[in-house]
């Protein structure tokens, strides 16, 4: 299965406009130079009260569909 490795660095201000609906979709860079796309919505259990921060390893399918 593909994947990428990204690097989220997410204040919780950034994450509220998730929950607000003003954002949708969180873009990123990935380890590999790649531009990841992917629902916000995937983030809902590694949401703290700081934010989200951390590596992430993103597993999609051959579609690239998350």
């Amino acid at each position: 299965m593909p994947s990428l490795l990204i690097e989220l660095d997410l204040r919780a201000d950034q994450v509220l406009d998730f929950y607000r609906g003003n954002a949708r979709n969180v873009i990123a860079l990935a380890a590999n130079g790649q531009t990841a796309q992917f629902p916000a919505s995937a983030l809902q259990t590694h949401v703290t009260t700081d934010g989200v921060h951390g590596w992430f390893r993103l597993e999609f399918d051959p579609a690239h569909k998350f």
